[in-house]
């Protein structure tokens, strides 16, 4: 199985749409909590490594990007390597309403950044599913966990809620 493909894998495991009873964070809307949970992914991407050993991280890294285009925003007209075409509105309307004005300005903002850094990626880079880990992409992991701060303002709930995602993401048994 691809790189991506496993770190997909894993994702789907913790991505699915669970049953409200069924959440982590039952307060949260689903859609919220995809977000977050993505957010604390992107932030804390190192600990991915701990999973999948046999990922390198600039794999992770690009598998995160496309998680984020493809999966978890919405409102984009965006894949990662291409166009969606038609929009869903009811899934953009879904993922707008589960946030403030402000916040999905800041969500927004987060979506534009990453666009340009997926732009100045070379073809190569594209085609084999890397984004390098360097000052570039300390940049999003620091921006993702920033944002993370202003939508999740309680910060206790930041280390918890990596530590639930990445319980969800071990496979059974392991």
């Amino acid at each position: 199985m691809a790189d991506i493909e496993i770190l997909f894998d894993l994702g789907e495991r913790f991505f699915r749409r669970f049953p409200m009873s069924e959440t982590p964070f039952p307060e949260d809307s689903s859609v919220r909590s995809r977000v977050l949970d993505t957010l604390v992914l992107i932030h804390r991407s190192e600990h991915l490594v701990s999973i999948r050993p046999d990922m390198p991280p600039q794999n992770i890294a690009f598998a995160l990007c496309r998680l984020w285009f493809d999966h978890i925003f919405t409102p984009s007209m965006r894949y990662l390597d291409g166009w969606k075409g038609d929009s869903d509105p009811v899934a953009t309307a879904e993922f707008i309403a589960a946030f403030t004005e402000e916040e999905y300005g800041w969500l927004e903002r987060f979506h534009r950044f990453l666009e340009l850094r997926i732009d100045r990626l070379s073809k190569t880079q594209m085609k084999e599913g890397v984004f390098p880990i360097n000052d570039t992409w300390k940049g999003i992991t620091r921006d993702a966990g920033n944002l993370l701060d202003l939508l999740d303002q309680d910060g206790s709930r930041k280390t918890d809620r990596l530590e639930t995602v990445m319980r969800a993401l071990v496979p059974p048994g392991e």
